[in-house]
């Protein structure tokens, strides 16, 4: 007998009622782990029915027991309603993606979208799908589902019968296209025929072609062999007889040879990574090229494709080395991100935006790098540089505001500057305008544009000043240290401006007069002849020298009595 057969049983044979009472709260507890609820709540009534017809207790205290499987009929009852709950939470959403779906589908109806096949069709397989549903979501909404996809339907048929008409008045309009061009193929005389007449008659009827839509499927392979030999011929004889379409065309067809030549080369190439790189340039390249007549077009596109084809076939054999290399690409240009984040700090701007430019071609040098990682590095490449370019522009656009402000500060010092040139103390104009002048040179750049006007007006302000201060130290001189006082400083400027002028036309008057006094002196020396050309020429000279001093000396007349005026006036 086994140990649990004696723990369950007593001296007597019977089952002990604690191991009883036990056992049936054990067994409501599993339980729980069922999710058949049917049969856990009939078995759960199968315990209360053992527990009514179980053992007496007799001192055995039996209500931990009891407890235990009420305990579980709870907890099963809540699982029980939780699930419940859960599965009408799901049909409510079910009901709601078909309610959505029967609106996309009325939608499409009554918007009479009879193309729409595709989206019907996903409408259908997902009509399908959404189970389960509320018992009156069923009755209240596949009526309208289904009247809806019938409705369809019949216009689907309706579409494909006209649709399949529509295909048989374009294969006749095609065919009539057709036959206009073959008419105007035949027509061509080489010695007579305006081409640029002929190919814009012809480009006319091939857009009038390509906007006439399908044919019947089993006439399309036809339709469209006949469309070709009526174009080769067609450019065939427009090659032979005009002589600027021969040209353009020849062009063409050495560029598409150079774009094979060069897309053979690629299988020589030592960097794959460049060459998969070029590969694709090639591609653009071939595109951007005029077409030539569709069979030689076919052809050289042909050999193209063979040799890309091919290089294409090297990179799959060779990926390991191209990825190899495009991880050092990578490499490199993550050094160069390194650089340029180093540098985006500095404020040495124009040496730092140099060396920016020098990161950049850098860059455009270094092959490329993994695809994946191509958009990434590049982003923050970029924003390593766009930071110190930010930075640059928001100094330039403080240095123009500074300089905006310095200009209305030297400004402002002009203004006060030109005050003083009518100061009524000259001297004192000076010693006041100094500390001014070193607040216009301390204010510091103006906008480029505004440079040399200010320092020219700088200039001529502080000219006055220092004129009229000359002036005033040497008024004595001219004017006589007891007469000073009675003379404006104007006026002893505008009287010392002449003398000066007086005194430069007396020493000219005097130098001159010498040189008079030397031509006569050496006339003496002269023997009277007649003719004598060097005689001629002293006298011619003296007298304009003589016609100069009395030009001079009344000059200087008009100035002595202009100055005694201003004299006289003042005093």
């Amino acid at each position: 007998m086994s140990d649990s057969e004696n723990r369950s049983t007593d001296e007597s044979g019977e089952t002990s009622p604690e191991i009883f009472y036990q056992e049936l709260a054990e067994k409501a507890e599993k339980l729980l782990d069922v999710t058949d609820w049917a049969y856990v709540s009939v078995e759960l009534d199968l315990i209360d029915k053992e527990w009514g017809e179980g053992p007496e207790s007799g001192e055995i205290d039996l209500t931990p027991f009891r407890e235990r499987i009420d305990q579980a009929r709870t907890a099963f009852n809540e699982k029980r309603e939780a699930h419940y709950e859960e599965q009408k939470r799901i049909k409510s959403e079910n009901f709601e993606q078909k309610k959505r779906l029967l609106d996309e589908l009325k939608q499409i109806v009554e918007q009479k979208k009879w193309t729409a096949t595709r989206e019907v069709n996903k409408i259908r397989n997902r009509w399908g799908q959404i189970k389960p549903l509320p018992e009156e979501a069923v009755e209240k909404l596949q009526p309208s589902y289904e009247s809806l996809i019938a409705e369809f339907d019949d216009h689907k048929i309706d579409r494909l019968v006209k649709k399949k008409q529509e295909e048989e008045e374009n294969l006749v309009g095609k065919l009539a296209v057709l036959d206009k061009m073959d008419d105007l193929s035949n027509l061509l005389k080489s010695e007579e025929t305006d081409w640029s007449d002929v190919d814009r008659k012809f480009q006319k009827l091939d857009k009038q072609w390509t906007k006439i839509g399908r044919v019947p499927a089993e006439k399309n392979h036809e339709l469209w062999d006949r469309y070709h030999s009526i174009q080769d011929r067609f450019h065939k004889l427009r090659f032979e007889h005009d002589a600027a379409y021969r040209k353009r065309m020849e062009k063409f067809l050495s560029q598409k040879k150079q774009l094979i030549r060069e897309a053979e080369a690629l299988m020589d190439e030592e960097d794959l990574a460049i060459a998969s790189r070029d590969v694709n340039r090639l591609h653009r390249r071939w595109k951007k090229v005029g077409n030539l007549p569709q069979k030689d077009e076919n052809e050289l596109w042909d050999e193209f494709k063979a040799a890309t084809d091919a290089f294409n076939d090297k990179k799959t054999e060779n990926i390991d080395q191209i990825r190899e290399l495009e991880e050092k690409n990578l490499e490199e240009k993550y050094e160069l991100i390194r650089q340029a984040e180093e540098l985006n700090q500095s404020e040495e701007w124009d040496q730092t935006h140099q060396k920016m430019q020098n990161l950049m071609q850098k860059w455009k040098e270094i092959g490329p790098v993994p695809r994946r990682q191509s958009g990434k590095i590049w982003k923050k490449f970029k924003k390593a540089m766009d930071l110190f370019y930010d930075r640059r522009r928001k100094h330039q656009k403080e240095i123009k505001k500074s300089r905006k402000e310095n200009l209305e500060e030297k400004q402002q010092v002009l203004e006060q500057l030109r005050e003083l040139q009518k100061h009524e103390d000259p001297i004192q104009a000076v010693e006041e305008s100094k500390p001014l002048q070193e607040k216009f040179k301390e204010a510091g750049y103006v906008p480029i544009r505004f440079k040399n006007q200010m320092w020219k007006e700088y200039r001529e302000i502080c000219d006055v000043i220092y004129d009229r201060y000359r002036a005033a130290k040497s008024a004595a001189t001219v004017v006589g240290r007891e007469n000073v006082s009675e003379y404006s400083t104007d006026d002893i400027v505008e009287i010392q401006k002449m003398q000066n002028q007086a005194d430069k036309l007396r020493s000219e008057i005097s130098r001159r007069e010498q040189e008079k006094i030397q031509m006569e002196e050496s006339l003496s020396y002269f023997k009277p002849a007649k003719g004598s050309s060097m005689l001629d020429d002293v006298k011619k000279k003296v007298k304009s020298i003589e016609e100069e001093l009395r030009s001079k000396e009344e000059k200087l007349r008009k100035l002595d009595m202009e100055i005694d005026k201003l004299k006289r006036d003042d005093a």
